[in-house]
């Protein structure tokens, strides 16, 4: 979790990342968070992009199969518009349908985080501006992601944001300060 003021270059750090996470195999995705975002909403799209990436690879097919229908409760439970998405339409109840968030987010990774397994590769979330987050949303996402490293599933978070963002995550859960390194960023010096 880099931290440093604005143009300390956060951003540019995290696409270098990115860039080299891509080239090495890994899928990847990248939001900036916005102010007054909710996590759910942010994220969506992108699950979706990574189980459809990975519905191609047969070893993984019907962990996806399952991830899409359960893509589809967690739509419908947090009431995010999917337009032009191609998802099943019926969904099974039992998986993101909660309306739980922690929990929701939680089994949906869990099914990425399974599927990437079986296809050989992993994801990588860079998230920008963490800051904006609301307390909620943020102890979902780390609880999520404390969760992937348990079960050593292939999902790892990459994020920025400005200095408080440390102890922003450790007042959602307190075990964040274990699951992050926190490396600040400063203005480069000439050199």
């Amino acid at each position: 979790m880099f931290l440093g003021l604005r143009g300390t270059g956060k951003t540019v750090l995290l696409n270098e990342i990115r860039i080299n996470a891509r080239k090495e195999g890994l899928l990847v995705s990248h939001v900036k968070s916005p102010e007054h975002e909710g996590l759910a909403r942010l994220l969506y799209p992108e699950m979706r992009e990574v189980m459809h990436s990975l519905s191609g690879v047969e070893s993984a097919k019907e962990i996806v199969s399952r991830g899409l229908t359960g893509l589809q409760s967690f739509a419908s439970t947090f009431k995010i518009d999917t337009r032009g998405a191609e998802i099943p339409a019926q969904p099974k109840p039992g998986l993101a349908d909660s309306g739980d968030l922690e929990y929701d987010l939680l089994g949906l990774l869990a099914v990425i985080g399974k599927a990437a397994q079986a296809a050989g590769t992993g994801w990588v979330l860079f998230i920008d501006n963490v800051q904006y987050f609301s307390k909620e949303d943020l102890a979902a996402l780390i609880a999520a992601i404390h969760r992937m490293s348990q079960e050593r599933l292939p999902v790892l978070l990459i994020g920025a944001g400005l200095p408080h963002v440390a102890r922003l995550t450790g007042e959602a859960k307190p075990y964040a300060e274990r699951l992050f390194l926190y490396p600040s960023l400063d203005a480069l010096g000439q050199a």
